[in-house]
């Protein structure tokens, strides 16, 4: 038996506001969840997309912005959130644990393909690139465009390494060209040229640079050494001509013998406070002096002797500066014999021309030679200054000649560098431009395999798009193909035949049930393409514009397709496709109906297990007391299908009205004598008859009873009281007998397609199943 689902379980999961539970029956291919609007089938639908595929489900794609909060029920809370999925033996249980869902159970849960109503609009309405990017994880093996998304990065990096490499070749041409042109233009071109100027040594030039540098640093210090002692020698004289004049005021002051009174006055006065006594001189001792007087004579002595206090002050004040000045005079002149000696050794040591020019006579300077640290006498310090002045002269030429070393031993760095940028690049440049069309020529070729993979998948899965659209739309030729735009990357066309006109826009041309149906087969052939035979199918409420006979037609589809999936799971509010399964209009025997009811907050998701007319009514007459009015009108309705689909089915002629509907008596009387006669059906056992049920018996038993319906099951009446439950019954039991031999056991649907030969088969392909006889009315 293949693998499907056998119960599903929610607890506090969206419509879920009371535990719940889904029964479903294995045994079956398809089942169909019928409910009107807000019963609750999206919540069960996300509940499988919860478990198989850890995703949100519908509630995500409408742009819920936080789809982790509302997936709980209302008025539950996040911690008790649980989705149970029992699959094959083996169950998952689903809850919220972080940002994602979080599943346990053994193993993988089963996967699940979905289908809701958006992405049909999305996948025929969208834009190539956005209809390429849908179908994506279908139809392109992931590695296979990582793979060729690697190359084209890789041949971008290549291209862009190799523009990168040209530029700076250029660059470095472009350098070297100047300064050939700034040179003269000497030699047959400027790499000629640059390569005799490479020649030279660098290092060379960076010595004599650095040896003019030196210098030109010595004699700077020398220089400034000297400034600054003539600064000082000023700044001396200058302080200490200050000084000798304060000290010839103070002199003058002294010779009038104030200079002792003023200090013991001003130490008087600040001893005063201190004293305790008052009735006694605090310096001698004597009684009877009046402290207060003492020290109002004391301020007025020391008031008229102020002049004294500020020369003295002054004369401090010039005495050390005088100091500081002497100090600094010192330095500046050790400063400038130490600078001088410094000279001495680097003009010794130079071998620079400036230098020589000069042709000093060393013999006049011994002390700026000698090994020991001299006495700073005037005599050495005018050698030192005679230094100076003799070194100055070359000062101009010493720093020309450091700055054009400088300048040339830069422009053969720059040549060097340039002439290595230009060898370095071109040969990076013939490589990169070998392994970016290497790379260029693979990546087509990988790009060419992807998109002849994609074009055969789509070739395939366009011919299995029109095969299960014709079995929709027979004789419509609606052919559809899906192609790859070669001049476009990751663009996905689709276009139709209308009317014998090929390649049309389907959205121009179709019906709105037609792009409906469309969108559904190209989702079933993608899946039966990629999915596997234990894959889950779910459409959700992606059928609601088709009619009647295409609904049948579309199920009959979904049958026939169930073959290559685990099951088919279809969600819908649309009633007829409800009553055409109920009612034996196509293959009930392989379809589960799970009727949801009335949503409430109180109740939660209310699931029930739908029941076949046939069985409906067989249960209906075992109730005691007996509902009579519900076993006449579940039979009558129930005979009036039966009778009009074998109308339709012989054509069989039935009064003109505007609306085709129809009485049972109208209904049995269409049945000519002829026809009534014919009718009959064989079950097949082994690929052989096994047993022939005679139709016409049936239909006269039925003809004249079927006012039971009318008068039991449908108005008020008293001659319908008067029925007796046995003949309610027995109209009951003449509409069973006439199914049973009518709908086949195996398949659960009526003989209606037609054979080579003289009867119509059931939907049933192997040896057994139900033939009804004949394949045509006998009249025509």
């Amino acid at each position: 038996m293949p693998k499907r689902i056998e119960k599903l379980a929610l607890a506090g999961f969206r419509g879920a506001s009371n535990s719940v539970e889904i029964p479903f029956d294995p045994s079956k291919p398809i089942t169909m969840i019928f409910g009107e609007n807000g019963t609750g089938k999206s919540s069960i639908i996300d509940a499988i997309d919860f478990v198989c595929n850890k995703e949100y489900g519908s509630i995500a794609e409408r742009c819920v912005t936080k789809p982790r909060e509302y997936i709980v029920a209302l008025k539950s809370a996040a911690k008790d959130l649980r989705v149970t999925l029992q699959h094959n033996g083996s169950s998952w249980t689903g809850a919220l644990d972080g940002a994602a869902p979080s599943i346990s159970g053994a193993g993988t849960p089963p996967r699940a393909r979905i289908l809701r109503r958006g992405q049909i609009e999305k996948v025929i309405n969208a834009q190539a690139a956005e209809r390429y990017k849908m179908l994506q994880d279908f139809i392109v093996p992931p590695k296979i465009e990582a793979a060729e998304s690697a190359l084209r990065d890789c041949v971008k990096s290549l291209k862009g390494d190799l523009d990168h490499a040209v530029r700076s070749k250029a660059q470095a041409e472009e350098q070297l060209n100047g300064f050939w042109t700034a040179a003269g233009s000497s030699g047959k071109d400027c790499f000629s040229w640059a390569g005799e100027r490479a020649k030279g040594n660098e290092a060379d030039l960076t010595a004599v640079g650095s040896e003019a540098k030196s210098l030109q640093a010595s004699m700077d210090k020398a220089q400034t050494a000297v400034d600054s002692w003539m600064v000082a020698f000023k700044e001396d004289s200058d302080a200490a001509g200050k000084q000798a004049k304060a000290q010839g005021a103070l002199d003058a002051a002294e010779s009038a013998q104030e200079s002792d009174l003023v200090e013991l006055l001003t130490a008087a006065q600040r001893y005063l406070p201190k004293a305790t006594k008052a009735d006694e001189c605090p310096l001698c001792e004597r009684p009877g002096i009046s402290f207060e007087a003492l020290v109002k004579r004391i301020a007025e002595r020391l008031a008229a002797m102020k002049r004294m206090v500020l020369i003295k002050q002054e004369l401090e004040t010039a005495r050390k500066s005088a100091q500081r000045a002497a100090a600094v005079l010192a330095h500046s002149r050790s400063n400038v014999v130490a600078t001088a000696r410094e000279l001495a050794k680097t003009l010794e040591k130079s071998k620079l021309p400036e230098v020589a020019a000069l042709k000093l006579d060393w013999t006049q300077y011994p002390t700026m030679r000698s090994a020991g640290e001299p006495e700073i006498s005037d005599a050495v310090l005018k050698e030192a200054q005679k230094l100076q002045l003799s070194a100055k002269p070359c000062y101009a030429g010493v720093k020309a000649r450091q700055e054009s070393a400088a300048r040339e031993a830069s422009q053969l760095g720059l040549i060097k560098r340039a002439l290595a940028s230009v060898d370095e690049n071109t040969k990076k440049a013939e490589g990169l431009e070998s392994r970016s069309k290497r790379g260029e020529a693979i990546r087509l070729i990988v790009e060419k395999l992807r998109k002849d993979f994609v074009d055969g998948i789509l070739s395939d899965i366009s011919d299995d798009v029109g095969d299960l659209c014709e079995k929709i739309h027979p004789g419509e030729g609606i052919k559809i193909r899906l192609y790859l735009n070669p001049k476009t990357r990751g663009s996905l066309e689709s276009d139709g035949e209308f009317e014998g006109v090929k390649g049309v826009p389907p959205q121009a041309y179709y019906s709105e049930s037609h792009l409906d149906t469309l969108g559904v087969c190209i989702f079933l052939a993608l899946t039966k393409k990629f999915g596997g035979k234990d894959l889950i199918v779910v459409l959700d409420d992606v059928v609601t514009s088709v009619d009647a006979p295409h609904m049948g037609r579309f199920l009959d589809m979904l049958l026939d397709q169930a073959e290559h999936f685990g099951e088919i799971i279809v969600a819908t509010h649309y009633r007829p496709w409800l009553e055409r399964v109920r009612h034996a209009r196509g293959p009930s025997a392989q379809v589960q109906i799970v009727h949801l009811s009335h949503w409430t907050l109180a109740h939660g998701i209310r699931p029930g297990v739908a029941k076949l007319a046939i069985q409906d009514l067989r249960d209906s007459m075992k109730t005691a007391p007996l509902d009579r009015q519900a076993v006449a009108s579940k039979a009558g309705v129930f005979l009036e299908s039966l009778l009009d689909q074998l109308a339709l089915i012989y054509e069989c002629r039935v009064p003109r009205r505007p609306e085709p509907e129809y009485t049972l008596g109208e209904l049995l009387d269409c049945f000519n004598k002829k026809l009534r006669a014919a009718l009959k059906c064989e079950v097949l056992v082994a690929g052989k008859v096994a047993k022939e049920i005679a139709l016409k018996p049936i239909l006269d038993g039925i003809s004249g009873t079927e006012w039971i319906r009318n008068q039991v099951g449908c108005h008020w009446n008293t001659a319908g009281a008067d029925v007796p439950d046995k003949d309610v019954l027995a109209f009951a039991d003449k509409t069973i007998q006439l199914a049973e031999a009518l709908i086949c056991a195996a398949c659960g649907s009526l003989p209606t397609k037609r054979k080579a030969g003289a009867y119509l088969q059931c939907r049933c392909t192997g040896d057994e199943g139900l033939h009804l006889v004949p394949s045509e009315s006998p009249e025509k």
